[in-house]
C-alpha cells in the first residue's frame, strides 16, 4: 500500500496518561513530606487534603493531555488544519488544493432586440444579496434576438449550491435581465486533511524521473481536488494507463482533460511515455440478503452497510461471497439468506464497485 502513514507505531514522545498513577504519584509525594515533619498520613474518603490531591492530579492529567496533542500536530501522520498546511509547505513544497469553483447556466434576456450585437463581457457580477457569482466567458446575444445562455461561477468553494444569482451587479448600458437555468454544480471545497496528507506523503516521488507509479498518482490528485482516488496500469512498450473517478463515482470530462493535460505536461512524464486518462468503470452490485436474528430490534442495519464502505470506490477491489457472509454477520444474526450476489465480485485496474442494498430482517426459527 502507497500511503502507509497510518501503520506507524504511536511516536514514543506521545505519553500514555493514567489519572490513578499520577494519584498515586502526588500521594507518595505527600506522604513523603509529611513523614519528614513527623507526621503519619493515611487518607480517607472525607479528607479534604486527598481531594485536593485528586483536583491537582487531574488538572496535571488535562495538561499532559493537551502537551501530548500539541505534540502529535509536529507529526505528518497527525497534523490537522494549519498546522499540516505548514509542515506540507515548508517541509514538503506542497501547498494544500483551495478547491473549485462550481458552475450554473445563466440566461441573459433584452427587453427588446438590438440592431447589432449585444456583447456581455465575461467577469460580470451576479448576487442574490448574500453570495456572489461571475461570468467566465463573454456572452453574445446576437442582433434580432433577444437572449443568450452563459456560464457563471460561483464566488464560493463548494460542491454544489442552489443558491440563485440572478441580480446584476455590475452597471451596464443595457435592460438585460438574468435568470439561472441549472444550479451550481461541478465544484469542489477545500482539500480535506486526509487527501493532503496523503499528497504529502505521494509528494516523495513527484522529482523521479523513471515515473513511479505513486509519482503518477501524486500528479494526477494534484490536477483536481475533485480526483478521489487514481489507478496506474502499466500498458508495456512506455505506455502509462490512469483511471480517476470522483467523488459519488462522477468523473467530469473537465477533470479527466485536466487530468491529462498534467500528466503530459514536460515536467511530469518522463520523454519515453504516452499517458493515456479514463474515467473508471463502476460496476454495481446489489447486496440482498435476509438477515434472521434473535433479537431482531437489537440489529443495525445502518452499522452492517457501513462496513462496505472500505471496498466502496476502491480500485481493482475483490470481493468473495464468504467476505459477504462476514460483512452481513452480527452477534444478533443467527443465520444469512443470501440472494445476491451468488459468486465473487472482481473489479479489474480501472474499476470500482458501489453497493446498493436490500436488507431484511427476521426473527430466527
Amino acid at each position: 500500500m502507497l500511503f502507509s502513514l497510518r501503520k506507524l507505531p504511536a511516536p514514543t514522545i506521545i505519553e500514555e496518561l493514567s489519572y490513578e498513577n499520577i494519584v498515586e504519584r502526588k500521594l507518595g509525594r505527600i506522604k513523603e513530606l509529611l513523614l519528614q515533619k513527623g507526621i503519619s498520613y493515611e487518607p480517607s474518603e472525607a479528607d479534604d487534603l486527598m481531594t485536593l490531591i485528586e483536583a491537582d492530579a487531574y488538572d496535571e492529567m488535562l495538561l499532559r493531555a493537551s502537551l501530548n496533542a500539541r505534540i502529535r500536530q509536529l507529526f505528518l501522520a497527525y497534523a490537522t488544519g494549519s498546522n499540516l498546511d505548514h509542515i506540507g509547505t515548508t517541509r514538503f513544497g506542497i501547498e494544500r488544493l483551495e478547491g473549485k469553483k462550481p458552475t450554473a447556466t445563466v440566461r441573459f434576456t433584452l427587453s427588446a432586440p438590438q440592431t447589432s450585437d449585444t456583447i456581455i463581457s465575461s467577469g460580470l457580477m451576479l448576487g442574490d444579496g448574500d453570495q456572489t457569482s461571475h461570468i467566465l466567458a463573454p456572452v453574445i446575444i446576437r442582433s434580432g434576438e433577444t437572449s443568450s445562455d452563459g456560464v457563471a461561477v460561483l464566488d464560493s468553494y463548494v460542491r454544489e449550491s442552489s443558491v440563485k444569482t440572478e441580480t446584476i451587479l455590475t452597471p451596464i448600458p443595457w435592460v438585460v435581465s438574468v435568470s439561472q437555468v441549472t444550479s451550481f454544480s461541478g465544484g469542489a471545497e477545500h482539500e480535506d486533511d486526509d487527501r493532503y496528507r496523503e499528497r504529502i506523503w505521494l509528494g516523495r516521488e513527484r522529482k523521479s524521473t523513471a515515473g513511479s507509479e505513486a509519482a503518477y498518482i501524486y500528479y494526477a490528485k494534484s490536477a483536481d481536488v475533485r480526483v478521489k482516488e487514481v489507478s496506474i496500469q502499466n500498458g508495456g512498450g512506455g505506455i502509462v494507463n490512469v483511471a480517476v473517478i470522483g467523488e459519488d463515482f462522477i468523473t467530469p470530462v473537465d477533470m479527466i482533460a485536466q487530468v491529462a493535460d498534467t500528466l503530459n505536461g514536460e515536467r511530469v512524464r518522463p520523454l519515453s511515455d504516452t499517458v493515456n486518462v479514463f474515467p473508471a468503470g463502476v460496476i454495481d452490485v446489489r447486496i440482498r440478503a435476509t438477515l434472521f436474528a434473535d433479537n431482531i430490534e437489537l440489529v443495525d442495519i445502518e452499522s452492517i452497510k457501513k462496513r462496505f464502505v472500505a471496498y466502496e470506490g476502491v480500485f481493482g477491489i475483490k470481493l468473495t461471497v464468504p467476505k459477504i457472509y462476514d460483512l452481513l454477520g452480527d452477534k444478533h444474526i443467527v443465520d444469512i439468506a443470501l440472494d445476491t450476489p451468488a459468486y465473487a465480485i472482481a473489479a479489474d485496474w480501472n474499476e470500482v464497485l458501489r453497493f446498493s442494498y436490500q436488507l431484511n430482517v427476521e426473527a430466527a426459527p
